[in-house]
């Protein structure tokens, strides 16, 4: 699991919360909206999708999206590759996250899902305080 922050005004890394989700499969297909993947979602609540296949805005989707989340350029590297760089980006911020630095690489961090939504820790981020 994984998730971002950014830096707040005092530059303390603050979880970002966002209710979009987002799933792209192969650089070919893509969805994005608010749905969450059950019954209440599709049926009885206001929320809503856009999916389609087309390679070309996807794969510009991954990229873009990955720009921002990692600091850095996936247009030269598939979609598998740029997902193992996302992992090690995320994994080496949450070891600067429990070590206290706040100078991240882009904005992605592991959570920690032992903690992630507990009460003993911190609950937006996984972190025990």
């Amino acid at each position: 699991m994984a998730g971002i922050a950014g830096l707040d005004v005092r530059g303390t890394r603050t979880p970002v919360y966002v209710h979009d989700k987002l799933m792209l499969v192969d650089d070919e297909w893509a969805t994005v909206g608010s749905c969450n993947l059950h019954k209440y979602s599709f049926f009885g609540n206001s929320e809503l999708n856009v999916a389609f296949t087309d390679a070309d805005a996807a794969r510009a989707m991954r990229v873009e999206l990955l720009k921002e989340y990692l600091a850095t350029e996936t247009s030269h590297i598939d979609d598998r590759a740029a997902l193992r760089l996302f992992r090690e980006i995320a994994m080496q911020n949450r070891a600067r996250w429990d070590r206290g630095v706040c100078a991240w690489q882009g904005l992605a961090f592991r959570l920690d899902v032992e903690r992630y939504g507990s009460r003993t820790g911190d609950d937006r981020i996984g972190n025990a305080t």
